[in-house]
């Protein structure tokens, strides 16, 4: 229901530009069998990413840019969940 243009100093890049997103983004990611909700700071090489195609994709690389990035958080109403190039995504900060 809203996008907002702001500017991250680091961000996680995933697969090779498959992802990229704050530190802080909520990913869904599949850790020895079970399915949740991490930030994306926390993803190792060996989780999984789940597709729109219902396909499992292992994650192969994890790498940190520390370039300044434009981004455009989002603001999804009922839901916070979607799929973003293809990766089911979520765009609610995990509480700390």
């Amino acid at each position: 229901t809203k996008i907002t243009q702001k500017i991250a100093h680091k961000t996680i890049i995933i697969n090779e530009g498959l992802l990229e997103a704050t530190p802080s983004h909520s990913q869904l990611i599949q850790r020895n069998g079970i399915w949740k909700f991490i930030p994306l700071g926390d993803i190792s090489v060996g989780d999984n990413l789940y597709t729109i195609a219902k396909e499992i994709i292992p994650i192969t690389s994890v790498s940190i840019n520390s370039e300044e990035r434009k981004i455009y958080p989002l603001t999804l109403n009922p839901f916070h969940t979607y799929f973003a190039n293809g990766i089911l995504t979520h765009n609610f900060k995990a509480p700390i």
